[in-house]
């Protein structure tokens, strides 16, 4: 779906770093205005554009996350069916020491048009910083390691799940990650 039209209509970011003990669940949507809503859309655009992009459909029987989508779609509001599926995915990820922590954009988005509920995992990277420390009277520039940076803006999001709201089909991107001894498609077996 390279070049697909992305309009954001609504975006939630959740906190789902295993090192705090719990999820950190925003109360708030992102505003249109702010800073990153742009990087939000071009993680979109790169996901639908990207080479490791599969279909899939949710199996027969209950499934807990095609509720929430049904009930979204039916009026439930966006930041509890948003909390609800991270507090969900935290859950699997928690119990699972090779699953990275991550921060977790939920969005609804039109894509072409079309109705869509993203859950975008933008797994957690080690990477340097620098930290300015006061020593009495001196300064001291030291470089530290930031256990929590995101993807770079020329990034393309490691994980990703798009379900569409009116026949409920999904685009999902996903790693496999040992899982009680054998690597697994966690994404789509386990949520």
């Amino acid at each position: 779906m390279e070049n697909a039209s992305v309009f954001i209509k609504n975006v939630v970011l959740h906190i789902l770093d295993t090192s705090v003990g719990a999820p950190v669940l925003s109360n708030q949507e992102i505003d249109v205005d702010q800073e990153g809503y742009g990087f939000i859309e071009s993680l979109l655009q790169k996901m639908l554009a990207d080479d490791n992009l599969k279909e899939a459909e949710f199996l027969e029987g209950p499934n807990r996350v095609r509720q929430l989508c049904e009930a979204f779609q039916s009026g439930q509001d966006f930041i509890g069916v948003s909390q609800e599926l991270a507090g969900m995915l935290y859950e699997l990820i928690s119990h699972q020491p090779d699953i990275p922590p991550a921060d977790l954009v939920c969005c609804r988005v039109l894509i072409d048009d079309l109705p869509f509920l993203g859950l975008l995992k933008l797994n957690y990277r080690t990477n340097f910083i620098h930290h300015v420390e006061y020593q009495g009277e001196t300064n001291v520039n030291l470089l530290v390691k930031q256990r929590t940076v995101l993807p770079g803006e020329n990034q393309k999001p490691d994980e990703g799940i798009l379900i569409n709201l009116e026949d409920f089909r999904i685009k999902l991107v996903e790693k496999a990650y040992e899982i009680d001894g054998a690597k697994e498609w966690y994404l789509s077996k386990h949520f």
